[in-house]
């Protein structure tokens, strides 16, 4: 193995251990109360070394990325779905989090025109956004690994970067959607239950 790949090995392993002593510290101090928290902590923050696996992995066979970008852009939806919900099991659940959404004024939750002004339009258009993040960018990355098939180097270049467009724009929306949540959610959560969760995201 040359120097590129020890060291690719070194990160993997390190990223790995790490990830999985995280798991073994948080649920052995989970309680029944946290024990929700833990879980969708831990969900979330599977995208890393769903990434050093990835990197890894080209490291040695650099062809394969393209079919790797498959599951990498699977498992950033799947995080940032297992993020939202804890912002909403931190609410007190999606009928709870949709009447805080009624309550708070609309200068705490949102930007001036970026918001529905209804609890629920405003849930739905997140979950909407999400169905996109999870499911149509897997679909289009799923488009863009079969380009890379065409005979035709211009034209598989050409639809490489299309379906790249694309999916950054879905990305962009998600993250907007999810951002303005975030900032309900800081507007409404009471700072012990913010806290609670963030000693348990820490440690």
């Amino acid at each position: 193995m040359d120097t590129t790949e020890i060291v690719a090995l070194i990160l993997f392993l390190i990223i790995w251990g790490a990830y999985f002593l995280i798991i073994v510290i948080q649920y052995f101090q989970s309680t029944a109360e946290t024990e929700r928290i833990v879980t969708y902590n831990v969900r979330t923050a599977f995208f890393l070394p769903a990434y050093a696996l990835m990197l890894f992995i080209t490291v040695f066979k650099p062809y394969a990325f393209a079919g790797l970008n498959i599951f990498i852009t699977f498992m950033e939806g799947y995080s940032f779905y297992c993020f939202f919900m804890m912002l909403v099991y931190n609410l007190g659940g999606p009928v709870k989090a949709v009447e805080a959404y009624n309550k708070v004024e609309r200068e705490l939750a949102c930007c001036r025109g970026c918001c529905p002004s209804d609890g629920l339009a405003f849930y739905k258009r997140i979950r909407w956004a999400l169905f996109h993040f999870v499911f149509t960018r897997t679909v289009v990355s799923i488009a863009a690994a079969l380009a890379t098939l065409a005979h035709n180097e211009r034209v598989a270049r050409a639809l490489g970067a299309l379906f790249s467009v694309i999916n950054v724009v879905i990305l962009f929306s998600c993250l907007i959607h999810i951002l303005l949540f975030c900032k309900f959610s800081l507007s409404t959560i009471t700072p012990l239950s913010f806290l609670m969760t963030c000693d348990v995201f820490i440690r």
